[in-house]
């Protein structure tokens, strides 16, 4: 009826974070808006991803910013990556790592919730499986933090070769952002899913009308354009 209205999201982080989240820096509550700003501009989670990790990898003075996923497998895979000008991607390369290679990591993100590592060499004797992983991929620092579902990791957001003048910023930024990744990664399965049944058979699973159209509607398609 031509009144305004205000919509607010809340993230419920549980009584003892409250005095974290109270004294966050000024720079990080910003970069939070800014990414929040980015979540609500497109209806695709797989668009918003993507656009969270460029203004995370720039405003943060990153080299890379990307997301690993994995569920119910030993295997993990870069979903999501954006790097910096002058920087060789490497998300076509790590579709298939052993979770096995960075799992000695996870009680650091479980207790700590946010994992820095400045040095690449200082967790060469602790930890030697992700110093080689990490090593392998040429990172000489690195910081991350969890993607949880129902309090299980399944995946993460991280970055590598952070600015060091970031730091104050950077672990706030990480600890939340898992919560913005969640909750877009949910969007895309709902997405998926909808467009599966959408496209099938309820009974026999076989593909109906609406998959031939979309497969015409391709296929008619200019290469450039597929």
């Amino acid at each position: 009826d031509g009144k305004k209205y205000r919509i607010q999201i809340a993230i419920d982080m549980g009584s003892e974070k409250t005095g974290q989240i109270s004294s966050l820096p000024a720079r990080a509550v910003e970069m939070l808006n800014g990414c929040l700003q980015r979540v609500f501009a497109t209806t695709s989670p797989d668009i918003a991803l993507n656009n969270i990790l460029a203004y995370m990898g720039e405003k943060l003075l990153c080299d890379r910013a990307y997301i690993f996923e994995w569920n119910h497998s030993d295997r993990m895979r870069n979903t999501y990556e954006w790097c910096a000008k002058g920087v060789v991607p490497q998300k076509h390369i790590l579709q298939n790592e052993s979770v096995e290679s960075i799992q000695c990591l996870f009680p650091i993100l479980e207790e700590k919730k946010v994992i820095v590592i400045d040095d690449m060499e200082q967790i060469g004797k602790q930890y030697p499986a992700a110093y080689a992983f990490f090593k392998s991929l040429d990172i000489s620092s690195f910081a991350a933090g969890p993607i949880k579902r129902d309090g299980e990791i399944i995946g993460f957001v991280g970055v590598d070769e952070p600015d060091p003048r970031m730091m104050p910023v950077l672990k706030p930024m990480l600890e939340v952002i898992g919560y913005f990744a969640l909750s877009l990664l949910k969007g895309r399965e709902l997405i998926e899913h909808l467009r599966k049944i959408g496209l099938h058979d309820p009974l026999t699973g076989a593909f109906n009308r609406n998959a031939l159209i979309e497969f015409n509607q391709q296929s008619s398609m200019p290469e450039k354009d597929k």
